[in-house]
């Protein structure tokens, strides 16, 4: 029986993130949220919406790869 043989094949992906609040000489703290299975960055990154009230806080919600999530 023959053996499977692995190949690879490299593409250029586009990642989309999501950012709540502005970088600024201000900024103290970022946070880097991930989201779960089968949710989308657009809409997790609003839980973190008070965070960012102060002015010093930025929020970054990079969102997964897989084309499933809408």
């Amino acid at each position: 029986m023959a053996l499977a043989q692995e190949h690879r094949l490299t593409v250029a992906r586009t990642a989309r993130y999501y950012q709540l609040g502005e970088l600024t000489e201000r900024t103290r703290h970022i946070w880097f949220v991930c989201h779960g299975y089968g949710q989308l960055a657009a809409y997790f990154i609003r839980h973190f919406a008070v965070l960012t009230e102060a002015n010093d806080t930025v929020i970054i919600a990079p969102e997964g790869l897989s084309r499933f999530y809408l």
